[in-house]
């Protein structure tokens, strides 16, 4: 999935955009999303979740808010398909005071 990497800042609230489309069979699309979560060593940090996830064609997004300077934390989405298929894929989200 895409981004691999995503930057924002403590202050910021904003919308990670998942692309899934490399994880699809052809022909399959994005049917719910089960869950998105941001994890601090393996610790659910659900405080940094704002609002339900949202699918737009083969995205996924979610608002992401707050965070430690200079953490890395781990965001992961867990989607199923039109086919049945359950996909899931992580991101490290780096918080930075720029």
């Amino acid at each position: 999935m895409n981004p691999s990497v995503w930057v924002k800042q403590p202050w910021e609230e904003r919308l990670v955009e998942f692309d899934v489309t490399p994880a699809l069979s052809t022909g399959d699309s994005v049917a719910s999303v089960d869950s998105v979560k941001v994890f601090l060593n393996g610790v659910e940090q659900a405080a940094m979740i704002s609002g339900s996830p949202t699918i737009s064609g083969n995205k996924v997004r979610q608002k992401i808010v707050g965070g430690l300077d200079t953490v890395n934390y781990v965001i992961r989405v867990r989607l199923v398909t039109t086919n049945g298929d359950k996909i899931e894929d992580e991101i490290t989200m780096k918080v930075r005071e720029t």
